[in-house]
């Protein structure tokens, strides 16, 4: 039987917030009880392992958070968000969705290679989780702004303006992402099992 999953809209703070909580959930369940060992493991020498893609979107989410901060705390409330109307426009919402699907390029991968082999997972577990309850806060925030209002940068294109509630929306999709290629390093054959 296929299963339906919804997808948080732009504008959907509760969403957001509750798709955070199944990214933070399946991020434990991807990367508690590895080794260290474990957690840098490749199928292929050119491939990559599961401390690399958690570190590939803990880069990504630390760029994107403090820029989601300062314009989330530069909304006014407005007339709006109090209605309850503050979702952007449908082609905005389809962003997070060609996030989440778009293959990921291995422009700039050096650096988090380097970095997820010094630290172990837990350890980055732990800063994504931190990041996920700070977009969470941000995102009941957003409740009562109207997010539309203000346009933040695209963290990979910044000649790319979009609304903040969008921004917010991406997190989440771009978490999939990221854990979806973490869970097909786990789940290969050849992972080492201790």
């Amino acid at each position: 039987m296929t299963s339906l999953t919804l997808r948080p809209r732009p504008g959907d703070p509760l969403g957001i917030v509750g798709q955070l909580d199944a990214a933070d959930e399946r991020t434990r369940s991807i990367a508690c009880g590895l080794t260290d060992e474990q957690g840098t493991w490749r199928p292929r020498a050119t491939g990559t392992s599961v401390s690399c893609s958690l570190m590939r979107y803990l880069s990504w989410l630390r760029y994107t958070v403090p820029l989601l901060r300062g314009a989330v705390h530069g909304v006014r409330s407005g007339w709006r968000a109090r209605l309850g109307e503050v979702r952007s426009g449908f082609w905005w919402s389809l962003v997070p969705h060609l996030a989440e699907h778009s293959p990921i390029l291995p422009l700039g991968e050096a650096g988090a290679r380097e970095e997820c082999a010094r630290r172990p997972v837990r350890s980055i577990l732990g800063e994504i989780l931190l990041l996920h309850g700070e977009v969470r806060r941000l995102a009941r925030e957003g409740e009562v702004r109207d997010l539309r209002t203000v346009s933040v940068r695209l963290p990979t294109r910044p000649s790319i303006r979009m609304p903040i509630d969008v921004a917010l929306a991406l997190v989440p999709a771009m978490a999939r992402r990221y854990l979806r290629r973490a869970e097909r390093v786990r789940l290969d054959g050849r992972f080492p099992l201790r």
